[in-house]
């Protein structure tokens, strides 16, 4: 498969990338990419990671290969050894550059855990570490049941490695916890300590890369079906987002959603295969023979663009989405051929 990379660049090789943003199925927010592992970016995917040195390339796909034999890309952002950015548009991130500085996730002072959620928590030796909810906690190399409440110190001592089992509300889940001394984000994630480092790595995605939607079928970007065939959708965006999509096939306009009950939501960094668990809308390959057109429309859940009316004039889908702000709008198509 071709590999096909933003940009060329002269450094130090690296081995690891954590996942900043993705269109690519598969491809989630925190994700670490070792070095032996064979990463596959689909054709018309946008991935942007986080490597150990700070620096943030961005990839599109098709590409594949391991993540050290991905060679040099544009260096779209760095972060400096004491945790500044640059090149990173921080005002999208709420403040300065001090600021962004500051609100890196750190494993020490105040770390309060969230007995909800499975997970794995980074502290330091001398944080204070508390319990977010209440519950009961299983120390699994001593086998107590110890019951703990909202705000109160974790009650037994904390080592590298540590794991219990939360009891609460939402049944019994690991809970594990990972000591160092001090942790850029890229260690925050690569130790999975994401409950900390995820909505900074979330920022910093969103901050370097274009709200982007990836639209597939099950037979790839340029399908063929028989009539009568089912057609299987396959879309990802990288930021949570309302969808429609509409098929256009000799100059008439079939919606496939919005349905009557609204705009179809997508999660960010989830594949969504239509029709699935989350939607079952038949779409299936109508009569007569020939191509039709596959266009799907994304606006950003963040924003507050209003949701335009598709009408059923392929003519006017461009005008109604005019009124979206260009940076809060995504969209993908494709062709589908029936015979």
């Amino acid at each position: 498969m071709a590999l096909l990379l933003m940009i060329i660049a002269s450094g130090p090789a690296w081995a690891e990338a954590v996942v900043l943003s993705s269109t690519a199925p598969g491809m989630k927010v925190g994700r670490v990419l070792a070095d032996d592992e064979t990463v596959s970016l689909p054709d018309a995917t946008l991935t942007t990671v986080l490597l150990a040195d700070g620096r943030v390339l961005k990839l599109r796909g098709p590409a594949e290969g391991k993540v050290a034999q991905l060679g040099a890309g544009e260096q779209m952002a760095s972060a400096s050894a004491s945790g500044g950015w640059s090149g990173v548009d921080v005002s999208a991130l709420g403040g300065t550059r001090g600021e962004l500085t500051a609100a890196l996730p750190a494993p020490g002072g105040n770390v309060s855990v969230d007995l909800h959620r499975a997970g794995t928590w980074c502290v330091t030796p001398q944080a204070r570490v508390r319990a977010a909810n209440d519950g009961a906690i299983k120390d699994t190399s001593t086998g107590r049941l110890i019951p703990i409440s909202a705000g109160q110190p974790w009650p037994v001592p904390i080592t590298d490695g540590a794991t219990f089992l939360v009891h609460g509300a939402n049944g019994v889940m690991p809970l594990r916890f990972r000591l160092m001394e001090d942790a850029s984000l890229f260690r925050l994630a690569r130790a999975g300590c994401l409950a900390q480092a995820g909505p900074v790595l979330r920022q910093v995605g969103a901050s370097t890369t274009p709200f982007s939607l990836y639209l597939a079928t099950d037979r790839g970007l340029t399908p063929r079906y028989a009539i009568g065939e089912q057609v299987t959708l396959i879309l990802q965006a990288n930021r949570p987002a309302h969808l429609a999509c509409v098929l256009i096939k000799n100059g008439a306009m079939t919606r496939l959603f919005p349905t009557a009950s609204g705009w179809t939501d997508l999660a960010d960094h989830q594949e969504m295969r239509i029709p699935g668990d989350k939607m079952a809308v038949q779409v299936a390959a109508t009569p007569p023979p020939g191509m039709g057109e596959l266009r799907c429309y994304a606006v950003d859940g963040a924003s507050n663009a209003a949701l335009p009316e598709l009408g059923q004039a392929p003519e006017l889908l461009d005008a109604a989405f005019k009124a979206v702000p260009e940076a809060a709008l995504a969209a993908s198509h494709l062709f589908i051929r029936v015979q």
